[in-house]
């Protein structure tokens, strides 16, 4: 927030003003997000890169479950 205002502060007041242009970028902005990939774009389409971006939601899911106790899931011990 503090690049959207400028202000001036002394022992005995304080003043502030808003930053109309860096408001107006960031309003151009809002509700799009970017996601940037090493990829190629032959090798991965933006759709590809969405869908996998989408489907990290599922692997952090599994990732709660397995650190949560989960009646489900027991270690699993090996021999050797």
């Amino acid at each position: 927030m503090g690049k959207h205002f400028d202000y001036q502060m002394s022992e005995s007041r304080f003043a502030w003003s808003r930053r109309p242009e860096w408001i107006e970028q960031e309003e151009k902005l809002d509700g799009i997000y970017v996601l940037r990939t090493s990829e190629r774009t032959e090798r991965l389409s933006a759709e590809d890169t969405v869908r996998s971006y989408k489907s990290l939601a599922e692997v952090e899911r599994a990732f709660r479950c397995l650190k949560g106790i989960d009646p489900l899931v027991r270690p699993i011990r090996h021999q050797r």
